[in-house]
């Protein structure tokens, strides 16, 4: 009977070790788990100025605001024959380039990106380059990577 009984102990104090193990296990993984505080946050990029305003495109407005419009946009445009995108975003946003030419779109990432020009959608491949017929440019012609940044092409 005495051995029965110690035996019992044994079995028993086997099941708390187990039980135990597992809680100081459990412990352990939470301990090494972020808490909501220490979870690190995506923070976007402040929007640049030349952001703002090639979004605030003024489609519906006055020629005299549309001419306005153009005026600020001359101010970080930049003579393009080659507009890069990285991360969707292209550079230069403003591109000054002349009309009826095909200007290159560069596209330096690992993935294929959509651009979008009014109706049309052009795809880009990884890391590769395609050419872009521009006719007849407006005061302003938007641009925009799917999913990414808006550019904007203005005449020479």
């Amino acid at each position: 009977m005495s051995k029965n009984l110690v035996y019992i102990g044994i079995g028993i104090l086997a099941i708390i070790a187990i039980f135990m193990g597992y809680k100081i296990y459990q412990q352990q993984v939470s301990l090494n788990q972020p808490t909501s505080k220490d979870q690190s946050v995506s923070v976007s990029q402040p929007i640049t100025e030349e952001e703002k305003l090639v979004k605030a495109d003024p489609l519906n407005a006055t020629l005299e605001e549309r001419t306005a419009y153009r005026k600020k946009l001359d101010q970080f445009a930049k003579d393009a024959t080659t507009v890069e995108i990285t991360n969707c975003k292209p550079n230069p946003l403003v591109a000054r380039v002349k009309e009826n030419t095909a200007p290159n779109i560069t596209n330096n990432d690992n993935a294929e990106h959509v651009l979008r020009l009014g109706t049309t959608e052009l795809k880009v491949p990884a890391k590769g380059t395609i050419s872009v017929k521009i006719g007849k440019i407006d005061l302003s012609t938007n641009f925009d990577c799917v999913g990414g940044s808006q550019g904007t092409w203005i005449p020479q």
